[in-house]
């Protein structure tokens, strides 16, 4: 019997971390003004690290092929004392996905940046950075992100993040520099087609 706790208030927690997952994988501190490239990411490892509930099953099944994403990325600094600039694109392999709704994907192509001022440190486990994201649909915006890292006056994590799009998530968590303890704050609002009105949940 596999038993675990399912808690709505992690979900932007989860995302939080499956994003940040996602862009350490294209090792963009290692490519500064060194033009454009392509960085092949495993997405299913980072949704897999976030499923604390299926941590005594093996990170792959035997014989399973691991289907990597292509994302462009470009990574430029003006100076030393300049912010890192990470610009990336990344272009959905299918069209008419299905999400765990069972609805299409809201996006088929993402472009964002991501502006980091203070690099990893013992202080700043995650650093300082703005990451912004716009997703499109059949040529239209369908969706804009943004998760931020920002300082702490007790030396904390905190996190803020807002999605708007085919729902509306906010999110704030303070942690823990290890992240064995926090507390996190998430406003949902989701659009009901069959009622044409939106609700809300606080977690």
């Amino acid at each position: 019997v596999d038993v675990y706790v399912h808690d709505d208030s992690m979900d932007p927690l989860d995302m939080i971390n499956g994003i940040l997952c996602e862009m350490d994988q294209t090792a963009y501190a290692d490519m500064v003004n060194q033009g454009s490239y392509i960085a092949l990411i495993d997405v299913d490892a980072c949704e897999e690290r976030n499923a604390d509930h299926s941590s005594d099953q093996s990170d792959e099944s035997v014989g399973s092929a691991v289907e990597f994403e292509a994302w462009v990325m470009n990574v430029t600094r003006a100076s030393d004392d300049s912010p890192q600039i990470v610009q990336f694109w990344i272009a959905s392999s299918e069209e008419g996905e299905e999400d765990d709704d069972g609805g299409d994907e809201p996006f088929d192509e993402i472009r964002g940046e991501m502006v980091i001022t203070e690099g990893k440190s013992d202080q700043y486990p995650f650093g300082l950075f703005s990451l912004n994201a716009v997703g499109y649909w059949q040529g239209e915006e369908s969706i804009n992100i943004n998760i931020s890292s920002v300082e702490n006056a007790d030396s904390n994590v905190e996190f803020t993040m807002t999605i708007d799009g085919w729902e509306t998530m906010q999110a704030h968590a303070v942690l823990t520099p290890d992240g064995s303890e926090g507390q996190a704050f998430a406003l949902g609002m989701s659009y009901n087609e069959a009622t044409g009105e939106y609700g809300e949940k606080t977690h």
